[in-house]
């Protein structure tokens, strides 16, 4: 679906990685160890989410000499947290019932008007 994100049970999993200490940056290599999902796999969800507006990617860059971190961390976008959340709480409700709990959410909107490039979330009401 096009300008959604789709909540698969791999991607719930990511999330609540991210959800459980929100001050505290993920990085792939933890993800991978926490979930035991591939490399590619993981990859391939922080990159989703990143388009989507609800993760924000922190190159080490130039910081890495200094502060020795030579890793590119991932941190929850705050807009993201409330949706993020109800989804989750949603997807919970469909897999007790037996259904699959994938669950389809919309991407946040840019704001053109602020110049915010993450945007707003407009899907909060509902």
């Amino acid at each position: 679906m096009a300008g959604e994100v789709r909540i698969t049970p791999a991607v719930k999993r990511v999330l609540e990685l991210f959800l459980d200490d929100l001050s505290q940056p993920q990085w792939g290599y933890n993800i991978m160890a926490t979930t035991g999902y591939p490399s590619g796999k993981v990859y391939q969800i922080l990159e989703r989410l990143e388009e989507a507006g609800w993760l924000t990617r922190h190159d080490a860059g130039h910081k890495a000499r200094e502060t020795g971190q030579r890793r590119t961390t991932y941190t929850m976008t705050a807009e993201a947290v409330p949706m993020i959340r109800r989804a989750l709480t949603e997807a919970d409700q469909r897999e007790r019932r037996g259904s699959r709990i994938r669950v389809h959410l919309p991407r946040l909107q840019p704001d053109f008007t602020t110049g915010n490039r993450r945007g707003v979330l407009r899907w909060l009401t509902g």
